[in-house]
């Protein structure tokens, strides 16, 4: 049944089984020394004392790094840190590992990036002042060298050199970049939509980051409970090709001068605020600032509460979900060539045929073509055309021009020079199928920033050359 008060329903129940977990508790012991009393509760069934959760913990951590072998001593890693509880307890973990003894002590360099989004969360600017001093006072005893950037230099690819230490970061009123950010998102209509491109900037901005910083590695702080919301998530939003990248330990979609890796990955969301508590790590808490806390409100939100509400009644729910995605992977081919990336999330595009003639994208076109009462010609011969290597090639992109000039260097050293530009179409054949579904037919193209228009110009012109040198190749 449904009910209006469904957030002090699941407030109370939570009181009432932490209640139980205690009564529980009461006079057992642990079950992996047999000598303390058990205080941690696990998956209801595993029982700890403190002591042994530290050492299991540590373990699991260090287990993951040491697996993979891909972290070494004079490795440069850039930690994403949002002031959650993963993150904080990711920080805390990387510190303590370097005060072990010397053939366990983690010694690779470590360095910290804030990405401040409070402009599309509606935060003023004490809000967002306030939360740069809470990161600062966080990360200070730790001691690694932090960094903050606005999501806002996502738009602007000549921007990326405005990543400043903590300390030195000012938020102006009234700036110019973060009313065009605003403005980006508010042509948005829902907040699925919002939701996918603010993970998609931050990422971008991260990479950027690193990139800028030296580093060759980045850590982000997703537990197994966030990654199995993210691959239902992913699914929904037709990003299912993107789940070996979004949610594997090792992406290396940027080669190996920069590996993105998630040493939580092994951690349940129980896991990460006993460590917490266990520890008085204080974290901070976004939630109480964000206007839309519905539960309904997007897909990855509807997602999570469904999941966690789901594992509170079975508890295996959250890692089989985890472990049948570890055995997924995705049969895009990974092509060096630059142009075969989105232009947006840099993911390889997923909307090429792999030697079949016919499509789900393909079905999906044909779909929305029959639903709008189009019949012309050339669009149907497209889709029928089975010698087409990419399922929206359904017209000739607008940029192209009859008098021999490429029409995508207007602003370079080109003879030819003409003014040219991008039709939603064209766009589209430079997107992903998720990046795709962000930009709707009912957004402002006008709106898109420019590094994506000039990632999309430089896309189209790509694929134009190739194809007029295809002939004198051998």
């Amino acid at each position: 049944m449904c009910s209006l008060n469904d957030n002090d329903i699941d407030e109370e129940i939570s009181t009432l089984e932490s209640q139980m977990t205690n009564s529980i508790l009461d006079g057992k012991q642990c079950q992996k020394c047999n000598n303390e009393d058990a205080t941690i509760k696990l998956r209801s069934k595993y029982i700890y004392c403190q002591s042994c959760f530290q050492v299991s913990v540590t373990h699991k951590f260090r287990a993951t790094l040491g697996k993979s072998k891909m972290v070494r001593p004079n490795d440069k890693v850039l930690v994403a840190h949002s002031g959650n509880g993963k993150s904080t307890a990711l920080l805390h973990l990387i510190k303590a590992g370097m005060h072990e003894s010397v053939h366990k002590r983690l010694v690779f360099q470590t360095q910290v990036i804030y990405i401040d989004e409070g402009m599309i969360n509606n935060h003023s600017i004490d809000e967002r002042r306030s939360i740069i001093n809470e990161i600062q006072c966080q990360i200070q005893p730790l001691e690694f060298e932090t960094f903050v950037a606005s999501l806002a230099v996502s738009l602007d690819q000549n921007n990326f050199a405005k990543i400043e230490k903590i300390q030195d970061y000012l938020i102006l009123d009234n700036n110019r970049n973060d009313k065009q950010l605003i403005e980006f998102f508010n042509n948005l209509k829902s907040e699925t939509s919002k939701e996918d491109l603010l993970k998609k900037l931050r990422f971008r901005v991260i990479v950027h980051a690193a990139k800028l910083l030296g580093c060759n590695k980045i850590f982000f702080a997703d537990d197994s409970t966030s990654l199995s919301i993210c691959i239902l998530t992913n699914v929904s939003l037709g990003r299912g090709a993107q789940l070996s990248l979004d949610v594997g330990f090792i992406n290396n979609l940027y080669g190996d001068d920069l590996i993105i890796m998630r040493p939580l990955k092994d951690f349940t969301r129980d896991e990460v605020n006993y460590y917490l508590n266990m520890h008085n790590l204080k974290i901070i808490d976004l939630k109480k600032l964000m206007t839309n806390t519905d539960s309904f409100s997007s897909i990855r939100k509807l997602t999570e509460h469904f999941l966690t509400d789901l594992d509170s009644q079975f508890n295996g729910t959250i890692s089989t979900i985890f472990r049948v995605s570890e055995k997924v992977s995705a049969v895009v081919a990974y092509s060096v060539d630059q142009s075969e990336h989105c232009i947006l999330c840099d993911a390889p595009l997923d909307t090429s045929n792999l030697d079949d003639i016919t499509s789900a994208i393909k079905a999906t076109a044909f779909s929305k073509l029959i639903s709008s009462g189009h019949t012309q010609n050339g669009v149907v011969n497209g889709i029928n055309n089975s010698d087409d290597n990419n399922s929206e090639n359904l017209v000739e992109p607008s940029h192209s021009n009859t008098d021999g000039s490429c029409g995508n260097c207007a602003e370079s050293g080109c003879m030819n020079k003409k003014p040219n530009t991008l039709s939603s179409k064209d766009i589209s054949l430079c997107l992903c199928y998720g990046c795709r579904l962000i930009f709707n037919d009912s957004y402002n193209h006008e709106l898109l920033p420019k590094f994506l228009m000039n990632n999309a110009k430089e896309q189209l012109c790509l694929k134009t050359m190739r194809n007029e040198i295809t002939n004198f190749l051998l």
